[in-house]
């Protein structure tokens, strides 16, 4: 999700959560469901993601999609015509933009959102257009990609996310003097290993982000 989501989210961490597996499922249901595209009804296994290497916010969701799907009476399986990727990815990430914000006016509009503290202001009509003016004209971004190494791997890449934390003990590298340092891997340097220190106070308010 975008980050000018994230004081809303701070706040709101349930019902815009919820809103990134609606939309996320809802979008390839749409895709799956067009005889264009594939015209079956696929299994999707959903697995919600939040930080980033050095435990800022990174809210998505790993998605893990059959290469096809059961005919809408359920008697024959439907396999994908497609070579590479199984929808087209612009289109995924425009449809799924739109279901999002058009689901985030639908739950303001129902009194489902708080606005306290960083998003206080977004309870004022013309900030929240403003809002949704920037998140309509910001790129959202799909990734698709074919399983590495089979799809039994590549569950078994998503199942450890169910039972992790943002961090784990291993790239701990010092705590004490009232800092943190800590191992972290840039994938925007070419995937370099570097290490980050931290005032214990930050590192703990970045954890604390990603606690459900």
């Amino acid at each position: 999700l975008p980050h000018a989501l994230n004081p809303l989210m701070r706040v709101n961490p349930r019902a815009l959560y919820a809103l990134l597996f609606q939309a996320a499922a809802a979008t390839l249901l749409t895709f799956a469901r067009d005889p264009k595209h594939l015209g079956g009804e696929p299994a999707i296994t959903m697995v919600l993601h939040t930080w980033g290497q050095t435990l800022t916010e990174h809210v998505h969701v790993h998605c893990v999609v059959s290469g096809g799907g059961l005919s809408a009476d359920g008697s024959r399986w439907i396999a994908t015509r497609r070579q590479g990727f199984l929808f087209p990815v612009l289109a995924l990430s425009q449809v799924f933009r739109g279901k999002y914000l058009a689901a985030l006016a639908r739950v303001r509009t129902r009194g489902r959102l708080r606005f306290t503290g960083q998003c206080a202001g977004l309870a004022v009509s013309e900030p929240w257009q403003s809002l949704l003016t920037t998140l309509q004209h910001t790129k959202w971004v799909v990734h698709a990609k074919p399983p590495f190494g089979g799809p039994e791997r590549v569950l078994k890449y998503l199942s450890r996310y169910t039972h992790r934390v943002a961090i784990s003990n291993s790239r701990l590298l010092f705590v004490g003097d009232g800092s943190v340092r800590f191992a972290w891997k840039d994938y925007a340097d070419h995937n370099v290993h570097k290490e980050m220190t931290l005032p214990a106070a930050e590192f703990l308010r970045r954890f604390l982000l990603h606690v459900v």
